[in-house]
């Protein structure tokens, strides 16, 4: 009998370790930190102009020649900006460095690149001489071998938004004709078109190389609707996602929980989920998503903010319409959405007034302005041929 039993004693207990460390492995991920310099300059997160480019190279060595899903990317902050920062990330492996000969295009540098995140970072989340830590929304899959670039634009618009700082580290290999690992880019009004400028002075940078999120989001979108806020977001997978948190906060700071929308477990198939807050707070609103695994492991995804006070700036007439309608009250700078009524986005155009659309279908159609501060509103409209 023990000749027997001690055999599938230990074949059960091999399966756990197995299964641990298989669990294990599937969880783990590694932080590496490259430079550790003290000088400042503005980028990457700058503001000091309305629209600012960084492009910044890391080679297989900084990454610990590790393959894996880049989740999360960090900046070391100087002095924090006053103001909140519009922000858009790329990623792309490169196969070759920049040279104080050949300074580029952003537009060459963003060509084959992924988009990894898009949104504001509130600069009363960031402390001076601190990391601020970016959640990426999507996932960048590294392979280990080749150089990674990372392409940042901040798009304040205008003549910026005040100065902030950043900390980094000189880092180039001065052999003829020279390798450098940072670029730059900036303009006022409109966004810079011309060569770059190269720089020595790669920002100190914390990546993240792991697993994919629990949940891939898409999107996140917070909306004034009458009064009440419209919350909606969308994933492209989940993996064991047992229920999402909505958190609100007055200040970006101290989130309290709002209500919670049940998961889809896993799959890679999309799916949408709405809600609303039908008593949003005074003034500015701040809405985070908590994602709760099963097995009670968290991930919190970037906030959204949106002032429902503002509401009654933006028009949309006549309406109802017929695809023809005119919106007012926005600035040269606003972003316009049109959305259908399951919010899926039919086109996004910027500053435009009028719109000739007969080719819409009778429906309720939203109409989503989104200023250069972060501030969206919405307006319903009505589409009857």
């Amino acid at each position: 009998m023990i000749n027997i039993l001690l055999p599938k004693l230990f074949k059960h207990k091999l399966i756990f370790l197995l299964l641990f460390l298989s669990i294990f492995k599937k969880t783990s991920s590694q932080v590496y930190t490259i430079g550790t310099g003290s000088g400042t300059q503005a980028q990457p997160l700058g503001i000091l102009w309305g629209y600012m480019r960084s492009a910044m190279i890391f080679t297989p060595s900084n990454l610990g020649n590790t393959s894996g899903n880049v989740t999360a990317i960090a900046f070391e902050v100087s002095t924090k900006p006053t103001n909140n920062i519009p922000v858009v990330i790329y990623m792309k492996h490169r196969t070759g460095t920049f040279t104080n000969t050949t300074a580029t295009t952003v537009s060459s540098e963003i060509s084959g690149a992924t988009q990894v995140f898009s949104g504001t970072i509130l600069s009363t989340n960031m402390t001076n001489n601190t990391y601020y830590t970016i959640n990426l929304t999507t996932p960048f899959s590294y392979n280990g071998t080749s150089n990674l670039e990372v392409i940042v634009y901040t798009n304040y618009g205008g003549s910026g938004g005040g100065s902030s700082s950043y900390k980094y580290t000189t880092d180039y290999t001065s052999v003829s004709p020279g390798v450098w690992y940072h670029q730059t880019w900036m303009a006022d009004t409109n966004p810079p078109t011309g060569n770059g400028s190269i720089s020595s002075s790669r920002p100190n940078t914390k990546i993240t190389i792991g697993n994919p999120l629990p949940v891939s989001l898409l999107n996140f979108n917070a909306n004034c609707v009458n009064k009440n806020v419209k919350l909606n977001w969308q994933t492209a997978s989940e993996l064991n996602n047992d229920y999402f948190d909505v958190e609100r906060s007055n200040d970006g700071n101290s989130y309290a929980s709002l209500l919670r929308l049940n998961g889809n477990g896993t799959t890679n198939e999309p799916h949408q989920y709405f809600a609303y807050d039908e008593q949003p707070l005074a003034g500015i609103n701040y809405y985070r998503l908590k994602q709760v695994d099963f097995n009670g492991s968290t991930t919190y995804y970037n906030p959204v903010m949106v002032n429902c006070a503002d509401d009654t700036n933006v028009s949309v007439y006549p309406n109802p319409n017929n695809g023809s309608f005119i919106v007012s009250g926005i600035s040269d700078d606003d972003e316009i959405q049109l959305t259908d009524a399951l919010g899926r986005n039919l086109f996004s155009k910027k500053g435009e007034i009028n719109y000739e659309l007969n080719n819409l279908q009778e429906g309720i159609y939203f109409v989503i302005i989104k200023n250069k501060f972060g501030v969206v509103q919405t307006q319903k409209i009505v589409v009857q041929k």
